[in-house]
């Protein structure tokens, strides 16, 4: 039966140290934009947690994730920086087609199935 090199404890802070050291110690480094990065260090976090290491660039690409982590562990950070980032991009510069008053009539009086 083949094991994970992170199934274990000692290999779990192994893989941390290298995932570490290969992403510089910065939120920069998983993504995170310039803006977050500044404002997380002012609040004196620099470094990325395990678990923000591993989920924060999954989240960036759009994909589920389920994280179980002890309290403390830096989740919530893990899922709210990518949601924080996405809410700051600028939306498509094409302004959205408002509903016509007719259309919206027409809608509102046609009967509900």
């Amino acid at each position: 039966m083949a094991t994970h090199a992170g199934s274990t404890p000692a290999g779990v802070r192994r893989m941390y140290k290298e995932l570490r050291h290969d992403m510089t110690d910065k939120f920069a480094a998983l993504g995170i934009s310039e803006p977050l990065c500044r404002a997380l260090a002012a609040n004196n976090h620099i470094h990325p947690t395990p678990v923000q290491i591993r989920a924060i660039p999954q989240l960036l690409e759009g994909r589920d994730l389920l994280g179980v982590a002890q309290t403390g562990t830096g989740k919530t950070a893990a899922f709210a920086l990518p949601i924080l980032q996405k809410l700051a991009k600028p939306q498509c510069s094409v302004a959205p087609r408002a509903a016509t008053r007719s259309c919206s009539r027409r809608h509102a009086n046609s009967p509900c199935r």
